[in-house]
């Protein structure tokens, strides 16, 4: 179950962590300031949680389909892979039969020209892909883009998984999903920002303090969200799509 948490909660346990709950204590911080605040340690803790590669959270998925000969496709809204709040890539799954799925394989840069000797795609040989990043770090709109090599053969059915943008909260209602109070970090985080701009100092001290302790219990929970099972080794020969050739 979900432990879900507003942007007015955590607004109120961040005024309680601070001792600003009074409404005379109002004028020594802005609303806005507050809720960025909320957001900046709601922003850290999403990456603490997104940075366990055991059995992650908040994975998602999206479908698309390649064109012929066409090796980059963008990512983002009205892109190529109509993602508007893409953040990490988590694999890719090409269909190239009926059941017959493969998981494409990343590749190194250096690598870039030494599988375009594949003949497409087909079952029988693997596929590559390389996340190459937004085309501007300025650009407003920029988007990331994955290469695959080789350039498919025709239209194929493929699955992006990834890893979602956090959220961020606006209006008071908006929610974050702490899963088992994990949001205290993101109360703490944005607590010790409005003390040190006080110059309440040994308070800060005392937040800091406490917010050591809640990544410490954080990190040793997120490491076995799969309670039962450990993770295995990764497969580092390529397999997929190579089952059953000579030698496989």
């Amino acid at each position: 179950m979900a432990r879900l948490v507003s942007l007015t909660t955590l607004q109120g346990r961040v005024k309680q962590r601070c001792n600003l709950e009074v409404a005379s204590n109002a004028a020594i911080y802005s609303a806005a300031e507050l809720t960025d605040n909320i957001n900046e340690g709601l922003s850290a803790l999403y990456s603490m949680i997104i940075g366990q590669q055991d059995q992650p959270y908040y994975l998602e998925s999206s479908s698309f389909t390649t064109t012929a000969n066409k090796d980059t496709y963008t990512i983002g809204s009205g892109g190529d892979i109509n993602v508007a709040d893409f953040f990490k890539l988590a694999g890719i799954d090409v269909a190239v039969g009926q059941n017959i799925i493969i998981t494409a394989k990343p590749f190194m840069w250096s690598e870039r020209n030494r599988f375009k000797y594949l003949s497409g795609w087909i079952y029988s040989q693997p596929i590559f892909y390389r996340l190459i990043g937004k085309t501007s770090a300025v650009a407003q709109s920029g988007n990331d883009s994955i290469k695959f090599i080789p350039s498919p053969s025709g239209g194929f059915s493929c699955t992006l998984w990834y890893f979602p943008t956090p959220p961020v909260l606006v209006a008071a209602g908006d929610q974050f999903d702490g899963i088992n109070g994990y949001e205290e970090y993101i109360v703490l985080h944005a607590a010790r920002k409005l003390l040190v701009k006080q110059e309440r100092m040994e308070h800060a001290q005392a937040v800091t303090q406490m917010l050591a302790e809640e990544i410490d219990r954080i990190r040793a929970e997120l490491g076995s969200h799969d309670a039962e099972n450990p993770p295995r080794v990764n497969d580092t020969m390529l397999n997929d799509g190579w089952i059953g050739r000579p030698g496989y």
